[in-house]
């Protein structure tokens, strides 16, 4: 488990709690954020359910993302079947549960359209 520190308990709409945090592994703190919805429906148990969680970005090495990126303008060459790969800028990389999202903004490259 990692060691969670600045801990802020928020009560808020609808019996939900948000909760946040920063959560520290070996190379690196995360924020963390999470909200729950509490209820007792029969007075006699809890039940807890996660309406969102979110855990901060990890930096990834910019070797790692330079690979990403020219995967993906080589993709972009093959579809928009160019010869010249567009330029970018603005490449972040988002890891979820089940998914990795690339955002990046291209522009065509002089001569193409």
């Amino acid at each position: 488990m990692p060691e969670i520190d600045a801990v802020v308990v928020h009560a808020a709409w609808a019996s939900t709690l948000q909760v946040q945090a920063r959560l520290h592994f070996v190379l690196v703190t995360l924020p963390f954020y999470v909200a729950v919805r509490i209820a007792s429906p029969d007075q006699k148990s809890i039940e807890v359910t996660v309406t969102d969680a979110r855990l901060g970005t990890v930096p990834l090495p910019t070797g790692l993302v330079g690979g990403i990126v020219d995967q993906v303008r080589r993709q972009v060459i093959d579809r928009l079947n160019v010869t010249q790969a567009p330029t970018y800028d603005h490449a972040s990389v988002i890891v979820g549960v089940g998914r990795v999202t690339f955002n990046a903004t291209f522009e065509p490259a002089a001569g193409t359209t």
